[in-house]
């Protein structure tokens, strides 16, 4: 049993193997749990679960990312800046500085910024040190917003509030990140299910985002609840911290 979890779980975390089919379902399984929790927690501290909390949230998805292209970085590897770990640590910070705000969204969100602004002055330091691709920056983040603008425009009543052109920004962001690192950079992909995907062509994973977001809006708009709102906040995390990390590897040199 010792052997099966070395091989499929530890192994891959420190040696940089990525997924295989047994921790993709087991941290899958765990992520589904992890949204009960939090809609459970947000319930006990009667936080409502809206656009409020999405935008509270926000920038620790951004530190996520840049943390963990950091740890990309830093020749010294710690299973709490790996992912599950890194999504564990960010959990804790989140209910850490919720609970020295008084459960104060305001502050939550002003802290999470201010995160985010010191982990952006290290990248900034460390890309002027190294690779520092600037032009690469602004090609991802101008395909990431153009993508969005294009589909507003052809559907103006599925992207009608910012918070839906957010929720497909993130996983436009993480499909061009990745897209175009792999095409262009040679970087690989590390995950199960798009890797096969990618296989016959990187940017048929952004293609296959694009239209899961748009169909995951189109649902969660039917849906009025605070589910709704807690599944957009998670499709919001799954593709703004790995968008940033990917994005950030390739502005640094990593």
């Amino acid at each position: 049993m010792w052997e099966f979890i070395e091989r499929y779980f530890i192994r891959p975390v420190y040696t940089g193997e990525g997924y295989n089919a047994f921790n993709t379902a087991a941290y899958a399984a765990a992520f589904i749990v992890g949204l009960y929790a939090v809609k459970w927690l947000m319930g006990k501290w009667k936080i409502r679960i809206n656009r409020r909390l999405l935008y509270a949230l926000l920038p620790y998805f951004v530190f996520a990312g840049l943390a963990r292209a950091l740890e990309d970085w830093w020749p010294v590897k710690h299973w709490l800046l790996i992912t599950p770990g890194i999504y564990l640590l960010m959990a804790a910070l989140v209910v850490a500085v919720l609970l020295a705000s008084g459960k104060s969204l305001a502050s939550t969100k002003r802290v999470g910024w201010a995160l985010v602004a010191a982990a952006g002055g290290l990248v900034a330091a460390v890309a002027y040190a190294g690779a520092f691709r600037i032009v690469w920056l602004f090609a991802v983040l101008g395909m990431a917003a153009a993508i969005v603008v294009v589909l507003w425009k052809i559907f103006p009543h599925l992207l009608a509030t910012r918070e839906d052109r957010l929720v497909a920004f993130s996983q436009a962001l993480d499909g061009s990140a990745t897209a175009m690192s792999i095409s262009l950079l040679g970087y690989t992909e590390q995950h199960v299910v798009s890797g096969w995907v990618m296989q016959a062509n990187p940017f048929y994973f952004l293609i296959v985002k694009v239209v899961l977001v748009l169909a995951a809006i189109y649902i969660l708009n039917k849906e009025k609840s605070e589910w709704g709102w807690l599944l957009k906040i998670a499709i919001v995390l799954l593709g703004l911290a790995p968008g940033t990390r990917d994005l950030t590897r390739a502005f640094i040199g990593v």
